[in-house]
C-alpha cells in the first residue's frame, strides 16, 4: 500500500485538480468556466487520503475551505 500512497502524494496536484474538476462537473448544469474551476481549486482542500490493500483507486477526501464573512 505504501507505493500507492506515495504515488498519491507525488501526484497530489494533478489528482487534486482531477477531483475538483469532477466535483464541479457533477454539480454544474453546463460545462464550468475556467474561473469556476479555479475558484473550486481554491475552495476545496485535500483533507484525507485512503488507500486499500486491494486494487481499488485511492479515495481523496476534500472539504470546503470557504472563508467566513464578518
Amino acid at each position: 500500500m505504501l507505493p500507492r500512497l506515495r504515488h498519491v502524494v507525488d501526484q497530489h496536484q494533478a489528482l487534486h485538480r482531477l477531483a475538483v474538476e469532477a466535483i464541479v462537473n457533477e454539480f454544474s448544469e453546463e460545462a464550468p468556466s475556467r474561473g469556476e474551476v479555479i475558484d473550486a481549486l481554491r475552495d476545496l482542500v485535500l483533507e484525507s487520503v485512503e488507500v486499500f490493500p486491494d486494487n481499488c483507486d485511492p479515495r481523496l477526501g476534500l472539504s470546503a475551505d470557504v472563508p467566513r464573512h464578518r
